[in-house]
Order: structure tokens, then C-alpha cells, then sequence
């Protein structure tokens, strides 16, 4: 039983993406276990018992199965989630947040070369050595564009009081 989830865990962790947690529980929990085990096994064991008894893989923070070692440029274009809406990070922020999600990944590479793998993962993120009192940290050049953006909107709000009384156009708004 535990060879035969190992052996589902390595097939998931070789895959060129990254399989939902739902159909990794879902696919381990299609092997039966021993009687005597089955009620002990939550869907979260299941998983982290199939990494355990793998040959190289490992479960990140969301439950998702992923090789260990793995390389920095794909750790860091899936962990973009836990960065993406920070605003600043200093180094040592961005490396415990990436490796909080996976911790079995390889180890991100300081600075400067960490700066080039950014750019390979597709992350907008750019070292300020002004920063964080002058200590230095990765600007989140996204979120700096969407801040200081300026513009009129021409956009219109409506009213939702009694669609009635305002018309079609607020009765559309209302079904919005």
C-alpha cells in the first residue's frame, strides 16, 4: 500500500505541472489501505504519508505534491501567490515566504543572481537598495505602477435603491 502511494506521489512530482491538491487527494485516495488504518487516514495524511514513503517528493504548504530540489526559476513561478501582493520584501521576507510554501525546493540563490531569476520566472519584482530604511528590498514594480497610476474614470455608479424609480439602466446594475 505505502509503495504503491510512493510510487503515485514520484509519478506526480515528475509531472511538467504542478497537480491540484483536490486531485491529489483524490488519485491517493483511490489506493485502499490496510483496514486496520483506514479510519486513522485523513486526505492530508494520505498525502504527506505518499511523499514520506516517495523517492523525491514533497508536499508544499497548499497541499500540492512537488519534486524536492526543485529548481529555483519553477519554485519561484509557483510560489508567486505568496509574493504577488506584497508591495516590499526584503530579502530575507521573499526567501521565507517561497520557502514556506515549498520547503523541500532548492534554496534561492542570494543576490545578485536571484535578480536574473526573477526576470526567467516572469516575477516584476526589482531591488531597491534605498528600501526598507536603507537595508534594501525587492520593490513589487506591479503593485508601484497600479498605485501611482492617475487617471479619470468613466466609469458610472448607480444608485441600487428601487430599480423602478431609476430605470433600465439601475435595474441592469441591480442584476449585476
Amino acid at each position: 500500500w505505502t509503495t504503491r502511494l510512493g510510487a503515485i506521489a514520484d509519478d506526480l512530482a515528475r509531472a511538467e505541472t504542478i497537480v491540484a491538491p483536490a486531485r491529489v487527494r483524490d488519485l491517493l485516495g483511490r489506493i485502499k489501505p490496510p483496514d486496520d488504518l483506514a479510519a486513522q487516514m485523513t486526505p492530508e495524511k494520505l498525502v504527506e504519508l505518499a511523499a514520506a514513503v516517495s523517492r523525491g517528493a514533497a508536499v508544499s504548504s497548499l497541499g500540492e505534491i512537488y519534486p524536492r530540489g526543485m529548481d529555483a526559476v519553477r519554485t519561484l513561478k509557483l510560489a508567486q501567490g505568496a509574493v504577488i501582493g506584497a508591495d516590499e520584501l526584503t530579502l530575507e521576507e521573499f526567501n521565507a515566504r517561497v520557502m514556506e510554501r515549498y520547503p523541500k525546493a532548492a534554496r534561492l540563490p542570494d543576490r545578485p543572481y536571484l535578480d536574473d531569476l526573477f526576470k526567467s520566472a516572469g516575477l516584476d519584482f526589482e531591488w531597491n537598495p534605498a528600501a526598507h530604511d536603507g537595508k534594501g528590498a525587492y520593490i513589487n514594480k506591479l503593485r508601484e505602477q497600479i498605485r501611482t497610476s492617475t487617471g479619470s474614470s468613466s466609469l458610472t455608479r448607480y444608485r441600487t435603491g428601487s430599480p423602478a424609480e431609476d430605470g433600465p439602466q439601475a435595474q441592469s446594475a441591480l442584476e449585476f
